[in-house]
């Protein structure tokens, strides 16, 4: 029998493949898992080099696969040219006196770019306007993306940089509000965000790139993350340079799932060209991303009815039905996954639509699409996912970040069907968990911790819907094997099998065996990447 050249041990071995932990350890030779086996069977696989490593009572399981996170967004909200401490912000003011204390210690910034504003966390105030920034920094663009990451605060300088008062595009210009002379009010939306501002925003130059990048890499290694799925391949800004000199180097310590962009044929041979420059284990591009519909708090995520809130409006899809159904059928037949964000019913159903279409004319046995987000669904569209082989790719941690935002934008009775996570379990769907950085922390254990109580961190019910939460071992199989199924890669990621890659985390106590209202609280102590030790507490 061939010995082992690592063995990690623990009476707590949650291998994915069972509702609860067991006793035992995990055999590894090279990047690979040999097996996993009894306690008292360990000793016959340790030889003269094997490193046997006994975590008592510490829970071992697969690492961790963050389903839908933006890298680049992220990794800079964490540099110290980025303004971040407008996310505390209560009031359009206090955000205002923040960018202003940041402009005057900054002062060889050429513009102020931050990050973190929420107009829910303002008591739903009107959104803020160019005048305020300008009243406080008028010689320099300020840039402030969004918490949601789907709008944008200008003041004067940054509407002039970015070229959003030139707009002649019709199609974009009901994104940009205006001041009553027509002039851009300070605010911009979704694709016309994404068309003229977002690329100011995030190119900060390959040094800056490399080590707000590497600086995130490390971190999501100290929680466990071992494989990441960037989301980001529907902004213009997203640049990979950084990424491949990382591993290059050998420093890419995570496995980077890029995305292309779903908007049609010219975007579709840019995905191309970008999967065939990155194809190794560690930085591949398996998918294309979609943005269907914007988000509830700007009224902009797309419902069958209108807001209750404003009931004026139903919100916009950022597609036409057909060509959406186009789209997807040319990435499937491609060989890519398709990922569409859809925070409204009506965006869920169209995503689904799509799906469906697509499986008449292509082979979907090797293809994982799936929907983002999934807040608001009508009830006849859950056991849909079961039937069209699609992911339900969600993120816990948003369910007490927007809770008082969706009764009052949505109302109690579409409340009922918000992140319906046990509904698509019970009906066969398959859960990938994320989520959704720069928006929530990238930490997964508080997210598990949110979808087995739908509590808040202060351990408060903060869902009306709490008969929606799952069990633990159903929240960490969505963590790992969900994660890895969504990239296409379950066949070598996602449970600690023999044959499958070494990639495997270990937690400071078992799960399973504590108050949940510790899993929010528990630390990963050490990281495993293709068999070698990336972290260690």
């Amino acid at each position: 029998m061939k010995k082992a050249d690592i063995i990690l041990k623990s009476s707590a071995v949650f291998t994915g493949l069972s509702a609860i932990p067991q006793k035992g350890a995990v055999i590894i030779n090279g990047n690979r898992i040999t097996a996993f086996v009894s306690w008292d069977d360990t000793e016959t696989y340790i030889g003269p080099q094997t490193v046997l490593k006994d975590y008592g009572d510490c829970m071992i399981l697969p690492g961790f696969c963050e389903a839908h996170a933006h890298f680049q967004d992220g990794a800079l909200f964490g540099s110290e040219d980025f303004l971040r401490e407008i996310a505390e912000s209560k009031s359009e003011e206090e955000c205002v006196q923040m960018v202003q204390a940041f402009a005057e210690s900054h002062p060889a910034l050429e513009k102020i770019v931050g990050l973190g504003w929420f107009p829910a966390n303002w008591n739903d105030a009107p959104l803020p306007t160019r005048h305020s920034l300008d009243a406080v920094c008028p010689d320099r663009p300020i840039l402030l993306h969004a918490a949601d990451g789907h709008s944008a605060w200008l003041n004067t300088k940054a509407i002039e940089l970015t070229g959003v008062d030139k707009n002649q595009d019709p199609d974009l210009d009901k994104f940009i509000l205006k001041e009553e002379n027509g002039y851009p009010a300070g605010v911009v939306k979704e694709k016309a965000l994404f068309d003229y501002v977002t690329p100011h925003i995030y190119q900060m130059g390959f040094d800056i790139d490399y080590k707000v990048q590497r600086n995130l890499i490390r971190g999501c290694n100290a929680c466990g993350i071992t494989s990441f799925n960037d989301l980001s391949g529907h902004l213009p800004h997203v640049e990979y340079d950084a990424r491949e000199a990382m591993e290059q180097r050998g420093e890419l310590t995570i496995r980077m799932h890029l995305s292309g962009n779903l908007d049609g044929p010219e975007k579709l041979e840019e995905a191309k060209a970008l999967r065939k420059r990155f194809s190794s284990p560690f930085l591949s591009v398996p998918c294309v991303k979609g943005m269907l519909d914007g988000t509830t708090s700007t009224y902009t995520a797309s419902l069958f009815e209108p807001y209750t809130d404003n009931p004026g409006v139903s919100g916009d899809t950022l597609y036409q039905y057909e060509a959406l159904i186009e789209n997807i059928k040319a990435a499937n037949a491609a060989g890519f996954g398709v990922r569409i964000h859809c925070i409204g019913d009506k965006a869920v159903r169209w995503a689904l639509d799509g799906y469906e279409a697509s499986a008449r004319v292509n082979d979907l046995s090797n293809i994982r699409n799936a929907v983002e987000h999934i807040e608001t669904i009508h009830p006849d569209d859950i056991p849909r996912f079961k039937l069209l082989n699609t992911v339900a790719s969600m993120q816990p941690a948003h369910v007490p970040l927007e809770y008082n935002e969706k009764l009052s934008r949505v109302g109690y009775e579409r409340c009922v069907y918000e992140w319906p996570f046990r509904s698509i379990l019970e009906t066969g769907g398959i859960l990938a968990f994320g989520t959704d950085y720069f928006v929530s922390d990238y930490n997964p254990l508080p997210s598990i911790y949110y979808a087995v109580t739908r509590h808040g961190y202060d351990g408060k019910i903060t869902s009306i819907n709490p008969w929606e939460k799952i069990e633990l071992y159903e929240a960490l199989r969505a963590y790992t094997w969900g994660g890895a199924y969504a990239e296409g890669r379950d066949h070598e990621l996602g449970t600690l099998s023999a044959g499958k890659l070494a990639d495997i985390a270990v937690i400071d106590r078992n799960l399973f065996d504590i108050d949940v209202e510790e899993i929010k609280d528990a630390k990963v102590v050490m990281t495993m990447l293709d068999g070698k030790m990336i972290y260690e507490k």
